[in-house]
């Protein structure tokens, strides 16, 4: 007998490939991100351009390759919701590149992607990077999820910026997450994220580079619960939402310490410490919608992030390198991403305490409009915050870090304007400022006021 083996194939009728074309470009202005300790106005324009193609040979296999190029003139930094923020840099590079096994052991629900990859969830507070992975997912009816293994190999990059940072190298991560979904549209998910890093540190007395150093190794275990979903029945008149994130971090960290080395472009190794970590955070919000003048939903919002006392063991939370920070807010109005914790301060979750306040309200037939308010508190008076997005440090007293104020506008301009043409059917306008006041934790700059402004007009074909 003769057998004969056949692949499936995509029906006759239905492309077995798709390309997508992403053009942004920004105005970005910054002023006094310093809070008043130098004249630092800034401002910048950037162009940024992606084309993503992805081509399914037959039924089951699906690849994808994403280019970006970037093109950024001033001093000013990009402003994007899934990515570093880039200054004064042009390249080109491969963002995404993988390829996707659907349906494997003859199970429907499991598929398995290999290569350059997006990592997201839908807070942003876990994960929204490029990760180079194995990752195998699952998605049935009720319950998906996935569990993965990467390292970053490189920054496949041409042009500025294109070697990847130092402390960025050699970082072995396992991470996965499960949802399931409850009765009544609630939801509960489960997220891990176990952290290697072998890099290695150097010894005491040898000199690193100033603008590219690793000051620390550590092997750290993440995990958190989030749940959400209705508290009231979908039919009420003014149905209440809520999500709660609660997530932890353990394990241990190696630091050094630097002095001043013998020229500008070099610092030198001074000390080595090893301590414990364990720390924890909450991230939650409630929200409802008014259903009478304007339709208005209201979010209220508290997040925290433990605090370290500098002695014995690291009780500082820290985020897992793979955040962004950035989410739809509140879900199923918003066009676009939000900053999480403010335009212009950025915290990472780490020492602080941030209470939120936000309205938004639909503009026009399909636009938008949110206006949100942060104020913000560290948790442990005598520590710094881990990273934010101003340019000068807390004083050693005082907890009141400051308020901010952040407004968002996103026009539908294809929609409001009836754009017809193939090429502008999916035209966007977003403007953003966010405004922020300091208070007494930076000492003597107490009452200084910055702000970052964002105009974008993106265009997708």
């Amino acid at each position: 007998e003769e057998y004969q083996i056949t692949q499936p194939s995509i029906p006759k009728n239905k492309k077995n490939y798709k390309i997508k074309t992403t053009i942004k470009s920004q105005f970005i202005s910054e002023e006094n991100l310093s809070l008043g300790t130098k004249s630092d106005t800034a401002t910048a324009f950037i162009t940024d351009a992606q084309v993503t193609a992805t081509y399914s040979p037959i039924k089951d296999i699906r690849l994808q390759t994403q280019i970006r190029g970037v093109h950024s003139a001033g001093s000013a930094q990009s402003n994007t919701d899934d990515d570093d923020e880039t200054m004064d840099t042009s390249f080109v590079e491969v963002r995404q590149a993988w390829v996707e096994f659907k349906n494997i052991f003859k199970e429907p629900p499991l598929s398995l992607k290999v290569g350059k990859q997006r990592f997201r969830e839908s807070r942003g507070n876990w994960w929204n990077r490029d990760l180079d992975a194995i990752n195998l997912s699952f998605n049935s009816t009720l319950t998906s999820g996935f569990l993965a293994i990467g390292q970053n190999l490189g920054k496949y990059r041409i042009g500025s910026d294109s070697k990847l940072e130092q402390d960025e190298e050699n970082r072995l991560r396992l991470l996965g997450e499960v949802s399931h979904a409850l009765a009544s549209n609630n939801k509960i998910s489960a997220r891990f994220l176990f952290e290697h890093d072998y890099s290695g540190l150097e010894n005491i007395g040898k000199n690193i580079q100033t603008d590219d150093r690793d000051n620390s190794d550590y092997q750290i275990l993440w995990t958190g619960l989030r749940a959400e979903g209705p508290l009231t029945s979908s039919k009420s008149s003014n149905a209440i939402n809520y999500r709660a994130d609660l997530m932890s971090v353990i394990g241990q960290e190696k630091n050094i310490a630097t002095s001043t080395g013998p020229n500008t472009n070099l610092r030198t190794v001074s000390s080595q410490e090893k301590r414990d970590v364990i720390g924890w955070a909450f991230d939650g919000s409630i929200n409802t919608k008014i259903n009478h003048w304007l339709d208005p939903i209201i979010t209220l919002g508290y997040a925290y992030g433990s605090g370290d006392n500098g002695q014995g063991t690291n009780t500082s939370f820290r985020q897992t390198g793979l955040e962004g920070n950035t989410s739809i807010y509140p879900d199923g109005r918003v066009a676009s991403p939000l900053r999480n914790y403010g335009e212009v301060l950025r915290p990472e979750l780490s020492n602080i305490h941030i209470f939120n306040l936000g309205i938004n309200i639909p503009l026009l037939s399909s636009s938008d409009f949110s206006a949100n308010y942060f104020a913000y508190w560290r948790a442990n008076q005598n520590t710094e915050l881990l990273n934010d997005g101003l340019d000068t440090s807390l004083s050693n007293s005082g907890r009141y870090i400051g308020q901010a104020i952040d407004l968002a506008a996103n026009i539908n301009l294809s929609e409001e304007m009836k754009l017809k043409s193939p090429l502008m059917r999916n035209t966007n306008l977003r403007l953003k400022l966010g405004a922020f006041s300091s208070g007494n934790a930076y000492g003597d700059a107490k009452g200084e006021l910055t702000y970052k402004g964002t105009a974008e007009f993106r265009v997708k074909f």
